[in-house]
């Protein structure tokens, strides 16, 4: 397909910062936060490549410093909007990110949701890829990473019940800009239901929950020719590249990884239909992606799937 390049004029403002010149195109930058602590070494060692879902592990030093990299890399785009999950790793690389742009940062709304969590890996949470394989085989440990409708067993409701009343597991979206704050949605109001948090999800779960967030939150946002910036996680980006980008086949899921830390932006028109960039650096399907990337996409198979 040829290359229609973005129709996104940016002049310079007196910060040096760029402001966007009234076009109609909405910008959309995703980014997944940086290696966790739970994210780092060698896969044979037990006590670090976990899957992690709605554990609120912090960052490691390399998550910090690559999120440092994202912020100068953005430094000079101009940013209507952030949003980020409600988990501390997805947050404080937005929030480093948002530092690289000084003053500005208490100008910019932040919106945290739930509905941008990790996904939740239900009873595999806390245990390693080389655990996990051992108790429930490669095979099926396999098909809850890769297939689109597998959810792990579900985890224990005790835990869950105890989890619930943390913080960053309650259902809750907000929006923060300067000192006041916003109460978007509580629970799953947007779509009617009564469900509390969920035990286990398949990736296609993950998809129900984000939906309604792109349908009431971003979306009217991009229509209206803002830039968006979302820091969240490797499977709900997953899901929605799935969901925006033409390239993108249900066969071809499983095949996208998507790196950790890495910016990817898309360009919309008036009608919402992505407007295709031609990538240069990346291989297999991420190159092939209609988004544009804003650093080389190098995936770690350490650092991604079980997030």
């Amino acid at each position: 397909m040829q290359s229609i390049k973005s129709t996104f004029r940016l002049q310079h403002n007196v910060a040096g910062r760029f402001f966007s010149s009234g076009a109609p195109n909405g910008r959309l930058i995703l980014v997944s936060h940086g290696p966790s602590e739970w994210q780092k070494g060698d896969q044979s060692n037990t006590s670090v490549n976990r899957f992690t879902g709605w554990v609120n592990v912090p960052l490691a030093e390399k998550g910090r410093d690559r999120a440092h990299e994202i912020g100068n890399l953005l430094q000079s785009t101009y940013i209507d909007c952030a949003v980020t999950s409600q988990l501390g790793r997805a947050r404080d690389t937005l929030d480093i990110i948002l530092d690289n742009m000084g003053d500005t940062r208490d100008e910019i709304p932040v919106v945290e949701t739930w509905r941008l969590n990790e996904r939740h890996f239900g009873s595999l949470v806390g245990l390693s890829r080389v655990e996990a394989e051992r108790i429930y085989g490669k095979e099926t440990i396999d098909s809850f990473r890769h297939n689109y409708e597998a959810a792990p067993p579900p985890m224990d409701k005790n835990t869950v019940a105890k989890w619930e009343r943390q913080n960053h597991c309650k259902l809750v979206t907000s929006q923060k800009q300067d000192r006041d704050e916003k109460i978007l949605e509580i629970g799953r109001s947007w779509c009617n239901s009564t469900e509390k948090m969920p035990l286990t999800e398949s990736m296609k779960d993950c998809n129900r929950r984000m939906m309604p967030f792109w349908e009431k939150a971003l979306e009217p946002r991009l229509k209206n020719g803002e830039t968006v910036l979302v820091v969240s996680h490797n499977s709900i980006l997953k899901v929605m590249l799935q969901n925006l980008d033409p390239v993108l086949k249900k066969d071809s899921f499983s095949q996208l990884k998507v790196p950790c830390a890495v910016p990817i932006m898309y360009t919309f028109d008036s009608e919402m239909n992505v407007i295709p960039e031609e990538n240069t650096v990346g291989e297999g399907i991420c190159r092939e992606l209609q988004g544009k990337w804003i650093d080389e996409p190098i995936v770690d198979d350490e650092e991604v799937d079980i997030a």
